[in-house]
């Protein structure tokens, strides 16, 4: 209970502001001019590995959980899906 509480607490925040990161840096990268060449393909190719890898940390979290015996690891399944989406989102906006 204490353990599920604190992961509430402290965990979820935590996860939420570092899936936050490529997209700050992104805007970072977007707002000094330092996206490269072709900027759209950067961002691109950038929001779509973020993708990628967040599909892979989401799929990931439930065979962790079985192997490890972490149950509460599936609390940051619903959170990694969103910011897949999120991702997957803004790489199919570029084309637009």
């Amino acid at each position: 209970m204490a353990q599920t509480h604190f992961i509430r607490r402290i965990g979820k925040p935590a996860v939420f502001l570092a899936s936050l990161g490529p997209f700050a840096w992104l805007v970072y990268n977007a707002v000094w001019g330092d996206l490269g060449v072709n900027p759209v393909e950067t961002i691109t190719n950038d929001t779509g590995i973020w993708t990628l890898r967040f599909i892979v940390i989401t799929i990931a979290i439930s065979p962790l959980r079985w192997l490890t015996g972490v149950n509460p690891l599936i609390l940051f399944r619903r959170m990694t899906g969103l910011f897949a989406f999120f991702y997957g989102s803004l790489h199919f906006m570029t084309y637009f």
